[in-house]
């Protein structure tokens, strides 16, 4: 007969299907901020540095990529680049066979005395960023539940991105939506995604461009302070499972009871 104490992981795990998911929808978590005309820099307390903050509290560990540390700048580098080591060698980024566009590190904000739009988050007025008019794919050597990251200069000449989670070469979320974008030369925001209920380890980044004829129209876009991590459970889910526990737990002793009466009386 097993013990009153060898019952309880039994029971604790029936507590957890029964109340650790959460009510429906509580999995999947989206942080978004846009500041239009942040104009090279985040504005403290702003939109998307307050969606930043929230998205990294909901985190329970992660991993940073600001691109300061890249030893290849723009002009330098061919345009096809190849895996590049970020998240502190965790992970690679590069561009996906057959894209067009450009696809590097940068850190000029101007070109030929005209603003690029695009700027470094972490380090303002220096410092490197992402930049692409082409889609490109982020591989991790680990699984992680959540992505996030700054964007500048998005949706001035009407391009969008979309995201695609896998795990290994098994899709999971296809076609995630990154905006609004500000539609204005200089805009910021924040992109959070979270999702308790998946693990992935490869994001596939898609630009799709307003004209995809004409590549001297393409969008190009800034990504900066990429952060990559597993997340922290729902309050709600918390609750949930206290509940759950306040449920079982007095059967566990009810039955304890029956089973100590039992074996007295033999």
């Amino acid at each position: 007969m097993p013990s009153p104490k060898r019952l309880i992981p039994s029971v604790l795990l029936a507590a957890v299907a029964a109340f650790g998911a959460g009510p429906s929808g509580a999995e999947v978590r989206i942080f978004f901020g846009n500041d239009p005309f942040a104009a090279g820099v985040v504005p403290p307390g702003g939109s998307a540095q307050t969606a930043r903050n929230a998205f990294i509290a909901s985190l329970l560990t992660d991993a940073r990529e600001s691109f300061d540390g890249a030893s290849f700048i723009a002009g330098t580098q061919p345009t096809v680049v190849s895996p590049q080591a970020v998240l502190g060698g965790a992970g690679a980024m590069y561009r996906n066979p057959g894209a067009l566009g450009t696809t590097l590190i940068e850190n000029r904000t101007f070109i030929g005395g005209v603003s690029t739009g695009r700027f470094n988050t972490s380090s303002p007025g220096a410092g490197n960023w992402w930049e692409t008019s082409a889609s490109f794919t982020l591989t991790l050597t680990s699984g992680v539940q959540a992505i996030g990251f700054y964007g500048t200069d998005f949706g001035d000449f009407g391009g969008s991105l979309r995201l695609a989670l896998f795990n290994g070469d098994q899709p999971l979320v296809d076609n995630i939506l990154v905006g609004p974008g500000g539609g204005q030369n200089g805009s910021l925001l924040f992109y959070g995604y979270l999702n308790t209920e998946i693990s992935f380890n490869r994001v596939v980044f898609t630009l799709t461009q307003l004209d995809p004829d004409d590549i001297d129209s393409y969008d190009l876009v800034g990504l900066d302070d990429l952060v990559v991590g597993t997340a922290v459970p729902e309050p709600q889910t918390l609750i949930l499972f206290a509940c759950g526990l306040g449920l079982v737990l007095p059967s566990i002793k009810r039955r304890s009871m029956l089973r100590l009466r039992a074996v007295d009386a033999v």
